[in-house]
């Protein structure tokens, strides 16, 4: 049976240190809080790859700049993803590829090749 988990709140994520070593809050449906001795505090997802079915991860951010709702934004866009068996990590580098691939096919600089 799986575990039942209890949903983070603003402030457990606010005020969670760790000590020696790294600390894992978990927010439930793969998505985690890794605090780390050093006080950075990052947002990752734990998931199934679609086809071959190993355990992978993705992460979203750290905690100042990525909320706790974006993160959990971030985790429902992932699952999406993969119910229509597409990698989020994937799918992220080929958003990217074809941002960099738009970002420099600009007139200017094909004109100036």
């Amino acid at each position: 049976m799986a575990r039942q988990t209890k949903p983070l709140n603003n402030t457990e994520v606010k005020n969670a240190k760790a000590a020696e070593q790294a600390l894992v809050l978990y927010d439930g449906d793969g998505l985690e809080l890794q605090v780390t001795p050093g006080g950075s505090k990052l947002w990752r997802f734990r998931y199934y790859k679609p086809f071959t079915r190993k355990r992978a991860m993705i992460s979203f951010g750290s905690y100042p700049s990525v909320s706790l709702s974006e993160a959990r934004q971030n985790r429902e866009s992932a699952r999406a993803l993969l119910s229509k068996d597409v990698d989020p990590q994937e799918h992220k580098k080929a958003e990217q590829l074809r941002q960099k691939s738009v970002s420099e096919s600009t007139f200017e600089k094909v004109a100036a090749e």
